[in-house]
């Protein structure tokens, strides 16, 4: 399985340098382990610009996440807060081997290439890999 995941600029950053290596997400996500993450960096950068694998996915209480693994996400206290303030439990993503890719995708190639491409608010399963990466490797 491999999805896309959207994700702030100087997130992204801190997660392409191995700085941090669990990724929050507000809701509940079914993927599971070796998923491959394309990451997508959003405005202004609007590109993927590499990818990480899925080492483990927890579905838990957001305070008992934030008191084991806050070292591993690489967020102060309140940009955690601020993210995860509406709900009691959230999903941590434990990833691994992030690589940047040698040249980013521009949301303009994703859209020649895939057909009604707009970049997910949470996450989206990539239902077509083939597509995708032929659009990825300039192959369309």
């Amino acid at each position: 399985m491999q999805i896309l995941l959207s994700i702030k600029p100087e997130i992204m950053s801190r997660i392409l340098s191995g700085e941090k290596t669990v990724e929050i997400r507000s809701r509940k996500m079914n993927i599971g382990i070796g998923t491959r993450i394309w990451l997508y960096a959003t405005s202004p950068q609007m590109k993927i610009v590499g990818y990480a694998m899925v080492e483990q996915v927890k579905y838990e209480d957001r305070d008992e996440l934030w008191k084991l693994f806050k070292q591993n996400m690489a967020l102060t206290w309140e940009e955690y807060q601020i993210y995860t303030r509406r709900n009691s439990h959230v999903t941590a993503l434990f990833i691994k081997q992030p690589v940047s890719l040698l040249k980013d995708i521009e949301l303009d190639t994703l859209r020649r290439g895939l057909e009604y491409f707009h970049p997910p608010q949470f996450y989206m399963v990539i239902r077509d890999e083939q597509k995708f990466g032929q659009v990825l490797f300039g192959e369309t």
